[in-house]
């Protein structure tokens, strides 16, 4: 039995975790018993990878991968708020939105998650 109630956030580290987020991902069944988890993105749930994946283009496109900027409604203004808010604003305000650079060598590697 494992029963999990989060208020904020979940850190999962240590054994099995890989096993246990594959189950929240629904990636594979249960044995017995059931799962259940908030809706996915914001305000929900979401999984960071434990290797970084920085995709070549703009920092704009970090920030919405693996969606494209030209097919993503949020503003300058809002990507710009988002990266604030987790305390990268010092990255937007030194490279921009829409410079392209290589970000795996430009951020570390837990700025890239």
């Amino acid at each position: 039995d494992l029963s999990l109630a989060v208020s904020n956030s979940l850190c999962v580290s240590g054994h099995a975790k890989s096993s246990i987020m594959r189950v929240l991902a629904g990636m594979w069944p249960t044995a017995g018993g059931s799962v259940s988890r908030p809706e996915w993105g914001r305000g929900g749930i979401f999984f960071v990878p434990q290797s970084n994946y920085a995709v070549q283009g703009t920092l704009a496109a970090q920030v919405i991968y693996p969606f494209l900027y030209q097919r993503v409604a949020s503003s300058d203004h809002e990507l710009t708020a988002i990266l604030e808010e987790v305390g990268m604003g010092a990255i937007v305000r030194r490279w921009g939105l829409h410079k392209v650079v290589n970000w795996d060598v430009v951020l570390s590697g837990g700025e890239c998650q």
